[in-house]
């Protein structure tokens, strides 16, 4: 039995349940072993965040003698790429249980709201928790956000879900600020730079036009034509949009002219200062391979050290790791997070 998933968490919540998993595409990426001849059943997790490249590369590997079930919610979020193939296989005639027992929630009422969510019918949902009281309407942002960030100090242990990644960050420095002054979390702060990603789409990446000066790219694959190792940062210093061409600095002053349609397969970061405290939650932007982590987990600072910081992780085994903020700066700020990264967080 192997598992799968689009989602870093995702596939660690099916390794907690004793299920052999890794992400999808580390799968894909992995060379096949041709030599297993023994049948394996693959479990799909989240299957409606698979895209469709991802899908059809996936079906590929799988042989006439193994098996795949796929889990998911069409209902929920949809993959970032293109394509929807788990609805589009149930529409073709793929044979799917339904499981419609709501096991999550508890508490009769809010049991009924999500029922009735879950029909389909909105307005009645709303209606029947404005009526319960779980609904309460701020229509300025900036006295709703900090109602918000009161409230999580009531409630350290409350989810705070934003739809856009701007909002993210300002409602976690606004959550930050309010435990700082009533003293639940260190008032000293470290200030250090971290990556931010930047959302180009496969086509953007190979126009230099696309790129801003100090934007940080990691290269997926490398390049031995321009001696660039796989998985290093180096920083835009220069954009010729005309001729395509993009200058790029390493860490050590070397400099690099090419062509980035050549060099597409980046990834592309801006740097931004922030700052940490001691007790804080954080957020994992980006995985972490050496240490087992990620995308999207979170964790508490316990210790910060110079640019070593000790996290105390938000997982089942409740590891403790140490980074070196040097080398790894893909992380932040973790009391809000937005609609896309809250998915597995309420398991």
């Amino acid at each position: 039995v192997k598992g799968l998933a689009p989602l870093g968490r995702a596939a660690n919540l099916l390794a907690d349940a004793g299920i052999d998993s890794k992400t999808l595409q580390k799968f894909v990426a992995s060379k096949p072993d041709h030599q297993q001849t023994v049948p394996r059943y693959y479990i799909i997790d989240e299957s409606s965040m698979v895209d469709t490249q991802g899908m059809h590369t996936f079906l590929q590997r799988v042989r006439p003698i193994d098996r795949v079930l796929q889990v998911g919610d069409t209902a929920q979020h949809h993959a970032i790429s293109a394509g929807a193939p788990f609805l589009q296989m149930q529409l073709a005639g793929m044979h799917t249980p339904v499981i419609d027992d709501i096991q999550r929630q508890k508490e009769p009422g809010l049991r009924t709201v999500v029922k009735t969510l879950a029909q389909g019918n909105t307005r009645e949902a709303v209606d029947l928790m404005i009526t319960q009281g779980r609904v309460i309407e701020i229509a300025d942002d900036r006295k709703r956000m900090q109602a918000i960030a009161n409230d999580y100090c009531a409630r350290p242990n409350a989810l705070v879900i934003c739809l856009r990644n701007a909002e993210r960050e300002e409602q976690n420095q606004l959550i930050h600020s309010a435990l700082q002054r009533a003293g639940k979390i260190d008032p000293e702060d470290h200030r250090t730079t971290i990556y931010i990603s930047q959302s180009f789409t496969k086509e953007e990446r190979k126009y230099a036009g696309a790129y801003s000066i100090g934007d940080h790219i990691q290269y997926g694959k490398g390049s031995k034509e321009h001696g660039i190792k796989a998985r290093e940062y180096w920083e835009v210093v220069e954009i010729d949009p005309v001729n395509n061409k993009l200058t790029v600095m390493s860490d050590d002053g070397r400099e690099v002219k090419y062509d980035p349609k050549r060099l597409s397969g980046v990834s592309v970061y801006r740097g931004e200062e922030r700052t940490f405290s001691i007790a804080r939650r954080i957020q994992f932007r980006a995985p972490l391979g050496e240490k087992r982590i990620s995308t999207n987990e979170l964790g508490y600072i316990e210790q910060i050290d110079g640019q070593h910081m000790t996290i105390q992780m938000d997982d089942a085994k409740q590891r403790q790791v140490i980074i070196d903020l040097d080398r790894y700066k893909h992380i932040d700020h973790g009391y809000a997070v937005t609609s896309m990264s809250s998915q597995g967080l309420g398991e």
